[in-house]
């Protein structure tokens, strides 16, 4: 596949069909979360795959132990769950599936304070996945929306549209979780 700047960009969103397009930032100090973090994107994680995992946002590389995290869709989830992997050495990543999910464009969020997970569907707190490692290892893979890398080459590609996909070097509060779905809601017709 290639990564191409504007995948099908309608109204900030990547309209991904699964054939080898994605959305790529080359790797940087400052996308290296360790202790404190939020993942936010909206996009449609309601339904199930077949034929593989599909990625959503990435920081992951199967070659050479450079594995941080990952959200994606595992090829036998249930309808309505999101799967998230994180590792704190680059090498074991530690996996959990998240439910809850109804809607077929939703807004999503994990966030990451003092080794305690907290997960957010449209504003909303929804869980707190205890699985997870407490920290997050700084990988040098770049950030990819719509695949990962699995020993340097892109894979897993998606087939979902995905919106404003953001990494923070803080644990947003539920306050600002649930402003920032308020604040950008209308432009997904909610």
């Amino acid at each position: 596949g290639n990564a191409i700047a504007n995948p099908r960009v309608n109204n900030s969103v990547l309209n991904l069909f699964g054939n080898g397009e994605y959305g790529l930032v080359p790797d940087a100090a400052s996308l290296d979360v360790t202790t404190a973090a939020s993942w936010e994107m909206w996009g449609n994680f309601y339904g199930t795959v077949t034929g593989g995992d599909r990625s959503y946002f990435s920081k992951y590389d199967t070659g050479g132990d450079q594995r941080s995290w990952y959200f994606y869709k595992a090829d036998d989830s249930l309808a309505g769950e999101i799967n998230v992997r994180i590792s704190d050495d680059g090498a074991t990543p530690v996996e959990v599936s998240i439910g809850g999910i109804t809607d077929s464009v939703c807004h999503i969020v994990l966030t990451l304070t003092a080794g305690v997970y907290a997960f957010y569907i449209d504003g909303v707190f929804s869980s707190s996945p205890s699985l997870l490692d407490s920290t997050v290892f700084a990988s040098t893979a770049p950030v990819q929306i719509g695949c990962i890398n699995i020993s340097g080459l892109p894979a897993q590609f998606s087939n979902s549209k995905i919106a404003r996909a953001k990494i923070y070097d803080v644990a947003l509060t539920a306050d600002q979780v649930l402003q920032n779905y308020n604040a950008q809601k209308a432009a997904f017709g909610l």
